[in-house]
């Protein structure tokens, strides 16, 4: 992701947005959904991360095409944090925990966990805080049902987003 954006910079600097999402989540059950992730393993490790609801994701873009702010880079998360223990709890699911070492001991490709600063992107648009996350996650049942938009098909997507204005 960074090289991308190094490579891509000189030539998108002063019209464009590089939206960085972090573990996207929304009512669609895809590979790419963090709450299908976390669904799909018997055993989950616990740590706080950024997060980004699809839908207010969404919303974010449609917001940037319409007032046009600054370009660059802004970080497209929901404000401050969660745990997996967090989203466990909210639905009710049943999960045995593991530590860092016994996760690190079991993957290939080592993971990153980080909340990531919101500074630039609240002075232009305002994500749900990470305690209002916890009211969108519920409304979802196990099955990911959406009582609200269901018409959000943006899980495919990369966790990187560009959008181009001339």
């Amino acid at each position: 992701k960074v090289l991308e954006q190094k490579i891509l910079e000189p030539y998108l600097r002063d019209r464009s947005y590089l939206f960085r999402i972090r573990m996207p989540f929304g009512p669609d059950k895809k590979d790419k959904n963090l709450l299908t992730k976390l669904q799909k393993y018997a055993k989950l490790v616990d740590n706080r991360n950024s997060v980004t609801n699809v839908e207010e994701f969404a919303r974010c873009v449609l917001h940037f095409v319409e007032t046009r702010p600054e370009p660059g880079i802004y970080n497209a998360v929901n404000t401050g944090s969660v745990t997996t223990q967090d989203i466990v709890e909210i639905f009710g699911w049943n999960k045995e925990f593991m530590t860092n070492e016994e996760f690190k001991s079991i993957t290939v490709a080592p993971r990153s966990n980080c909340t990531l600063n919101t500074d630039k992107m609240e002075s232009v648009f305002n994500f749900k805080t990470a305690q209002e996350i916890s009211g969108v996650i519920n409304g979802f049942d196990g099955g990911f049902s959406p009582t609200f938009n269901e018409n959000s098909k943006l899980m495919g997507l990369q966790p990187a987003y560009y959008l181009y204005l001339r």
